[in-house]
């Protein structure tokens, strides 16, 4: 609990928690996210609000939720980071707010259920800014959602969608452009351009499937790391390989009111056209199916259709 502050000529921390170092008066000993600008200011954001250090000549301003002034949406902050034209997104447990450099105001935004573009939810987890300066948010129980600057609207992106599950850790950008997303289920790699995600679990040999909020990095490498309940997980995004063998389906066994036609034969019917005769009293039909992979075989995911009968596929 506090803030730290490390001097390398004399390799030792210098204690700069609330009420310990007057040139760094922090209000709050909670510290939720730590941001150092593009304009030499530190920004410590606690469950007080945020402490803005001036580095060049010492002057400090403190930020909060105040009814009476547009600043913060609430005191709890959790993430924040600077986008290219120098404006700070603030992520609270109470709202998202945008720090307009230029014009020395906050803009916030709130969930609005009338709204099915405003924020998904106002408890944000972490904020994440990409390569092409785009604003992801991770939230508490709702996923994650992409900030459009033309429309100044947002784009969510949920467990409907493939996100392995709706309570986001963090968000972190591989080399590739994709987004990483722990959750309360595993990893989710997600592709902006096809909107297409890849879950990873404990078949994927994850040691944990639960993280620890912001817990999220990427070093010089390109490899990632998260951290989770049972230590740190880490990925080379460009050494995983991606299988693409679609594999051979077998229909193990059909069942006429409840009797195998083909109980002394087992494997032999396959999809090649064999046509199995039914009477119109026979009631129901089942199939029995599986695909000849054994590369975590729980993945394997199907669909199928009655042809004549019903031409959508069914997953």
């Amino acid at each position: 609990s506090g803030l730290f502050r490390y001097d390398p000529d004399q390799d030792r921390f210098i204690n700069c928690s609330q009420g310990q170092n007057r040139a760094f008066p922090v209000s709050n000993n909670f510290i939720g996210s730590i941001l150092f600008d593009s304009h030499d200011c530190l920004w410590v954001g606690s469950m007080k609000g945020i402490d803005r250090f001036f580095l060049k000549n010492g002057k400090h301003h403190h930020y909060q939720f105040r009814k009476e002034k547009t600043e913060l949406p609430g005191n709890w902050v959790t993430s924040m980071v600077e986008d290219k034209i120098g404006d700070v997104w603030i992520g609270t447990s109470t709202g998202l707010s945008r720090y307009v450099r230029e014009q020395d105001r906050f803009i916030n935004y709130r969930h609005d259920p009338s709204d099915s573009h405003s924020l998904s939810e106002d408890f944000i987890v972490h904020l994440c800014l990409d390569s092409r300066d785009r604003l992801w948010i991770g939230s508490y129980s709702r996923g994650f959602s992409l900030f459009r600057r033309d429309r100044s609207d947002f784009k969510h992106y949920t467990r409907k969608d493939g996100l392995s599950n709706n309570f986001v850790y963090g968000l972190v950008e591989d080399t590739y452009g994709k987004l990483w997303i722990p959750t309360n289920r595993g990893i989710s790699c997600f592709d902006p351009t096809t909107a297409v995600f890849r879950n990873y679990d404990h078949h994927d040999r994850l040691r944990s499937l639960e993280f620890n909020t912001t817990a999220v990095y990427r070093n010089n490498e390109g490899r990632l790391y998260f951290g989770g309940l049972k230590g740190i997980e880490s990925v080379l995004p460009r050494q995983l390989k991606k299988n693409t063998v679609l594999p051979n389906i077998a229909i193990t066994a059909v069942l006429v009111d409840g009797i195998d036609i083909h109980a002394n034969v087992p494997f032999k019917i396959r999809l090649d056209g064999t046509t199995v005769p039914l009477s119109y009293r026979n009631r129901t039909v089942l199939v029995r199916f599986a695909s000849l992979d054994y590369n975590s075989p729980r993945k394997n995911r199907y669909a199928y259709r009655i042809d004549g009968i019903d031409e959508t596929w069914h997953s």
